[in-house]
């Protein structure tokens, strides 16, 4: 429910689209998404799962995803379609705020590799 709250300019955090590369006129009925949502959450904790071993070897593989999606989100807010009409922009919500959120999480996931040894 409050992820159908739009922000200031009228974007939603979720929709029924499929943007993959770009925006299609594919839309998704409310249920499929919801099973989609479900399939992604259930791969990626059974892939942690997988992925854990011993001494923190899930923590590294997350520390590196954090800092991707802290670079990311730092280019799309470099590219954002907010400065003006320039090519191949990204109308992206917030991305300084993912990339703090990011950078947070990277930091900590670094402070446990540290202390875990």
């Amino acid at each position: 429910m409050a992820l159908q709250f739009p922000d200031e300019g009228g974007n939603l955090p979720i929709s029924n689209a499929i943007s993959w590369v770009r925006d299609t006129s594919w839309i998704l009925p409310s249920a499929l998404v919801l099973v989609w949502i479900w399939f992604l959450v259930t791969g990626i904790t059974n892939g942690v799962n997988l992925t854990d071993g011993l001494d923190g070897l899930a923590i590294g593989a997350a520390l590196l995803s954090f800092v991707a999606y802290t670079v990311m989100s730092i280019w799309q807010y470099g590219q954002s379609c907010f400065w003006g009409d320039i090519p191949r922009c990204y109308n992206v919500r917030d991305p300084l705020d993912l990339a703090v959120f990011a950078a947070a999480a990277a930091g900590a996931c670094f402070g446990f590799l540290w202390w875990n040894s």
